[in-house]
């Protein structure tokens, strides 16, 4: 305990001014009744078993205070901010999630942007039914390796719904078009990122303090 520490929580006792009315946890009742009670812990100023009285007092009090920040009704750690509205859009860009730290300007190289751009392909709602339908219509893409098959699949994927966007100018197509065309290689880098409940770091963040939780991986579904 530190001797600001202790000074604060003799505050009560040597500096409060006991003008009659309610002004600190030490004017109510129960602080008072306790005192009477326990004289042995009201003998010590800093008694924590007061200073829990004065916790609980306060907490009681809070519970009446609006619009202001407490513990009741704080938002969690890791909230990452709820849905979106996709108001017609593709879900893939309607998931909730935060990111943590200041962002810094980043250029992806050409095999970032080609991870980036199928992974997004392959966790698409929306892009599923191209899949199965690239699969019945290109039956030798079984015997592609993964590069040749991603090759192919980003080119048909784009002019499929180039063709299919001539009939059908909706939200959803319009967003099918946009993501056929890739992502674009400026985007930003932050220390980490909240979502679903989760707080993930990147490894240079991680090495940076005492625990270790880097090889911590869960299997992905797709």
């Amino acid at each position: 305990m530190s001797t600001k520490t202790s000074t604060l929580m003799t505050w009560h006792k040597y500096e409060r001014l006991d003008v009659g009315i309610m002004r600190h946890p030490a004017d109510s009742m129960a602080w008072k009744s306790f005192d009477e009670i326990h004289p042995s812990f009201a003998v010590d100023p800093r008694s924590i078993a007061e200073g829990y009285i004065a916790i609980e007092c306060m907490t009681l009090c809070s519970r009446y205070l609006h619009r202001i920040d407490k513990k009741f009704n704080k938002l969690e750690r890791n909230y990452d901010g709820g849905l979106k509205k996709c108001n017609g859009g593709l879900s893939i860009f309607c998931q909730s999630g935060k990111t943590i730290g200041a962002k810094t300007p980043y250029e992806l190289e050409a095999d970032e942007l080609e991870q980036a751009h199928i992974y997004i392909l392959k966790n698409c709602d929306e892009v599923l039914p191209y899949l199965e339908e690239f699969a019945q219509t290109h039956e030798n893409g079984r015997h592609l390796s993964d590069a040749e098959w991603k090759k192919q699949f980003i080119e048909w994927f784009k002019d499929r719904v180039a063709q299919l966007y001539k009939g059908d100018d909706s939200r959803m197509m319009e967003d099918l078009l946009s993501l056929s065309c890739g992502p674009t290689k400026y985007s930003t880098h932050s220390d980490g990122y909240v979502i679903n409940g989760y707080r993930f770091h990147v490894e240079d963040y991680d090495k940076k303090l005492r625990t270790q939780n880097c090889g911590v991986v869960v299997l992905g579904s797709r």
